[in-house]
C-alpha cells in the first residue's frame, strides 16, 4: 500500500492508459478503459519539474530524479524493466517524448537541452542555453532561451514569441495553434504560421493555469488552474 498521494501524472497520447508517479519512488500504471491497475514499479523518481513521461504509444515511461546528482531512465510498461540510465546530471526536469515518441527531451544545468534517442539514451541533439523545449507537430518546436524577451516557435525560421512572465508553466499544440500559459499570467492561443495572437485567458486574481492539453476530439484546450496566493485549490477550465 504507497501512503502518499499521487505527485505527477502523465497520459499515453493514442492508448488509453497513464502513469502515476508517487514520493515513494514508486510508478503505478492503469488502464483507463477498465480503470484497474497494470503494473507497479520502483523507478529514479522524484517529484520537480516534469518528472514523468509516458510514450505516445505506451510502449515506455521515462522517469527523472532532479537532483544536482541526478538522473534520468527509461522503463517498460507495464512490467519496469530498465531500458536505458543517464545519470550524473546536474538537476534533470521538463521530460518529454516528441511527437513521434522516437526522442526524448529534458532540460539539464547549466541551461542546456538535450535530445536523446528513446530507444537507447544516446544523446542525439544539445540545444546551449535553452531552458524549456517543446515539440509540436509538422517539425514545429518552442524554445525558451536563457535570456532575451522572446520566446522562439521553430519551424522553417524562427518566429519571436514576446514574454509576459518570468517563466513558462505549460504549451500545448493543437491542429494549427498553440497555446502558452506562463507563471502568474494568462494562457495566449497563438497562431503557428505567424505568431499573431487568437485569444487570450486570464485566471481570476492570484491564480495561474498550471498545465495544458489539447484534445484532438472536440478541438479545444484545457488547463488546470491553481491559486498559487490560497495553497493547492484547482479546478479545470
Amino acid at each position: 500500500m504507497i501512503g502518499s498521494a499521487i505527485r505527477e501524472l502523465s497520459a499515453a497520447r493514442t492508448v488509453p492508459l497513464i502513469c502515476a508517479g508517487f514520493v515513494e519512488s514508486t510508478i503505478q500504471i492503469w488502464d483507463l478503459l477498465t480503470q484497474q491497475k497494470t503494473g507497479e514499479f520502483a523507478a529514479r523518481f522524484e517529484f520537480g519539474s516534469r518528472s514523468l513521461a509516458t510514450h505516445p504509444g505506451g510502449e515506455s515511461v521515462v522517469t527523472g530524479n532532479a537532483t544536482k546528482n541526478g538522473s534520468v531512465a527509461s522503463y517498460t510498461v507495464p512490467g519496469g524493466e530498465l531500458i536505458w540510465l543517464r545519470d550524473r546530471l546536474s538537476e534533470p526536469a521538463r521530460i518529454r517524448f516528441s511527437q513521434s515518441g522516437k526522442l526524448v527531451s529534458f532540460s539539464v544545468n547549466p541551461r542546456r537541452i538535450e535530445r536523446v534517442d528513446a530507444r537507447t539514451g544516446s544523446t542525439t541533439e544539445v540545444l546551449q542555453q535553452i531552458v524549456h523545449y517543446v515539440e509540436g507537430p509538422n517539425g514545429y518546436a518552442l524554445t525558451v532561451p536563457s535570456s532575451g524577451s522572446n520566446y522562439l516557435l521553430r519551424s522553417e525560421h524562427a518566429i519571436p514569441i514576446p514574454k509576459l512572465t518570468f517563466a513558462v508553466l505549460d504549451v500545448a499544440f493543437g491542429a494549427d495553434h498553440l497555446c502558452i500559459t506562463e507563471s502568474t499570467g494568462p494562457v495566449r492561443c497563438l497562431s503557428y504560421l505567424s505568431g499573431a495572437e487568437h485569444w487570450r485567458y486570464t485566471p481570476s486574481e492570484g491564480s495561474h493555469v498550471l498545465s495544458l492539453h489539447y484534445n484532438r476530439l472536440d478541438g479545444f484546450f484545457y488547463g488546470v488552474v491553481r491559486h498559487y496566493e490560497k495553497g493547492q485549490l484547482r479546478y479545470l477550465a
